[in-house]
Parts: structure tokens; sequence; C-alpha cells
């Protein structure tokens, strides 16, 4: 049973989808389930997408914007996020901080997963303009894991040389 009161919101994936999951839909349902979340009132998500330093791995980084970005990625810190490191392999399942998200999950349930692999969090509905950002981005996805991308590690941005400058998360 989902945690999120229920808006009258509808998420629905295409059929395709169901065999398997591309690390680049991966990444782009796990933006999606953050625009949920936002949609519910949890502004104070954030969701920060990156190439690892080494540019065969795409890290994704959801939690409070108490812990995310943060300098100091130690393991206490990876503890309050809902993270995962994902290449582009078609996989019936995804690891999601622990936990399995199958290639039939909707973007409210792996809402769940994020809400359930933080520390609890309120519904403050108070930052209505980063909401409306990353809803922005999602709606550019053009089937591409760039489009979905900080180009720039949020742990490396006093490296120049690290990537180019990357969307604003």
């Amino acid at each position: 049973m989902s945690k999120l009161p229920n808006h009258g919101l509808e998420h629905r994936e295409s059929p395709r989808e169901f065999g398997g999951i591309t690390g680049t839909e991966f990444v782009r349902r796990v933006l999606k389930a953050a625009t949920v979340l936002h949609a519910h009132g949890y502004h104070r998500i954030r969701y920060v997408a990156a190439y690892a330093p080494a540019g065969l791995h795409v890290r994704v980084h959801v939690g409070r914007d108490t812990e995310l970005p943060s300098e100091d990625m130690s393991g206490a810190v990876f503890e309050k996020l809902a993270y995962t490191s994902v290449d582009n392999a078609f996989l019936k399942e995804r690891d999601l901080s622990g936990h399995a998200v199958t290639a039939g999950m909707n973007a409210d349930q792996i809402a769940d997963v994020i809400l359930g692999a933080i520390p609890p969090i309120d519904a403050t509905n108070d930052d209505p303009e980063y909401a409306a950002r990353l809803k922005e981005l999602l709606q550019r996805f053009d089937g591409r894991v760039d489009s979905v991308l900080r180009q720039r590690s949020p742990w490396r941005q006093a490296d120049p040389t690290f990537g180019p400058p990357g969307l604003p998360l």
C-alpha cells in the first residue's frame, strides 16, 4: 500500500518496459518519482544524477536537502539517501538503496521506496520553484541519459577539469 495520498495523479509506464528496464529509463523513473514526491508536498527532497568519475556508470541520489548534495559523502550520509549506481544494461530489476525496483513499478511505487530509504521527512510544500525546475527537467527527457544528468559531479564542484558545467538541480 502506498504511503502517498491519492491526489488523482496517475503514472503509467509503457507496456514495453515491463520486461526489463535500461539504466537510462531507470534514471528517468527515479526522477519521475522525485516529481511525484514534490507533487505531494515533499519539496525538501532533492534529486542529483551525475556520471561517476570514470564515466562508466550514472550515480543517482535522492534525499533531504540537508544531506544532498553534500561535500562529505561519508557512510553516515549515504545511510540517509536513496541512491544507486547504474549502467545501461537491460535488467528486470534495479537496486535502489537495497530495495529491488522492478521494471513494472510505477513512479508512485518508486516514490514509496525513496520515502522508506531516507529518514522521515514532512511534506512542507514550501519550495515550488525547485519542484517546478525538477518537473521541467523531467519534461526535457529525450530518451538520452544526458538530458536528465548533472554533467559535473556534485561532490567535485571545485575541480574545473571534471566535465562541463551541468544542469543546476
